[in-house]
């Protein structure tokens, strides 16, 4: 999602985090798994109405996803798929489109 001048130095800034994260034992598929929870949590938000919540929610999706990437980089050498973030992506996505319906034109 970032632009390519700011993904370089990103990925350069999180390179310890990912490395930290790696020798504690944190599994890449498990930062994915809880940004696809927070995914599905967001959708409800916005499918309630709970817009300023689903802000927070947006945000919560994002730091797993970052990280995943780079634990992820730092374990095997290569990133992860971006899979999971396209379903993350969709299910913000019917959030919204249950929340236009339930409202009367």
């Amino acid at each position: 999602m970032l632009d390519g001048r700011w993904r370089a130095n990103v990925e350069r800034g999180l390179e310890p985090v990912g490395k930290g994260l790696q020798r504690a034992g944190i599994n890449p598929d498990v930062l994915t798994v809880f940004g696809l929870a927070f995914a599905v949590g967001t959708a409800f938000l916005i499918a309630s109405g709970h817009l300023l919540l689903a802000v927070f929610g947006v945000i919560a999706t994002g730091v797993p996803d970052i990280l995943d990437g780079t634990v992820a980089l730092a374990s095997s050498g290569r990133p992860a798929t971006s899979v999971v973030d396209s379903e993350s992506t969709a299910r913000s996505g019917c959030g919204d489109n249950d929340r236009d319906q339930g409202e009367p034109t």
